[in-house]
């Protein structure tokens, strides 16, 4: 089954014979970086934004910003490829030719040859040339979209947050209006309290002061 490409979407691009993915030596982000083949990883540098210009497509790497291209504009069966700084060349331009079984031939709109693995290795690290078609395995290319990773556990999270933060407000809100009423309850309480009696206090007796007088002498009887 035929597949059409999507043009500004990035795809792993997996060798149909080996099942690993096109990418960038060492992750690199440098000009002139080898590109190679390894086992599938999913990470940036076996991401490649197809963009179409034209009836081709310009293969972008996700790490580095820069296009797959052959070294030296090469031509000829055995030119190997690196990435580049996009530019207005051609050596950067892919047709991809859709095939029945539902991988691509990815054709240089320079010369016509084929992406293709050096000596149809199968081994982590195998170079990747350019060659004359010849319908191998190892020319054809499967195109597995990369999807936006979204977070299950975040909108979960998120979701359950915002269930709890609506009960929260509404026992804020209780808590306010019940501190409320209790309030009012009291303020009623206090209006209808009678007023406290003032407690008279017994009046002080005065002391009574010892007398200054001396007593009179008696008088002695003869």
């Amino acid at each position: 089954m035929r597949k059409a490409i999507v043009s500004n979407k990035s795809y792993l691009v997996i060798s149909q014979r080996t099942g690993k993915a096109l990418d960038v030596e060492n992750a690199s982000v440098e000009n002139g970086a080898h590109l190679k083949v390894n086992a599938m990883n999913s990470e940036k540098n076996q991401q490649w934004k197809f963009v179409k210009e034209g009836d081709c497509y310009r293969l972008v790497n996700e790490n580095s910003g820069k296009a797959a291209d052959i070294i030296v504009a090469g031509r000829e069966n055995g030119s190997w490829m690196h990435q580049w700084d996009i530019a207005k060349s051609e050596s950067q331009l892919w047709m991809a030719e859709a095939q029945e079984d539902g991988s691509f031939k990815l054709k240089s709109k320079l010369s016509g040859k084929c992406i293709d693995v050096v000596g149809m290795s199968d081994k982590d690290g195998a170079q990747v040339q350019i060659w004359e078609d010849t319908d191998g395995d190892n020319q054809k290319w499967l195109l597995q979209e990369v999807k936006t990773r979204r977070s299950c556990k975040k909108t979960t999270e998120k979701t359950e947050a915002a269930a709890v933060e609506v009960p929260a407000k509404e026992k804020v809100e209780a808590v306010s209006e019940a501190k409320a009423e209790a309030a009012v309850a009291s303020v009623d309480k206090a209006a209808k309290k009678p007023a406290a009696k003032t407690a008279k206090k017994p009046a002080a007796k005065a002391e009574k002061k010892p007398s200054t007088r001396k007593p009179r002498a008696k008088k002695s009887v003869e």
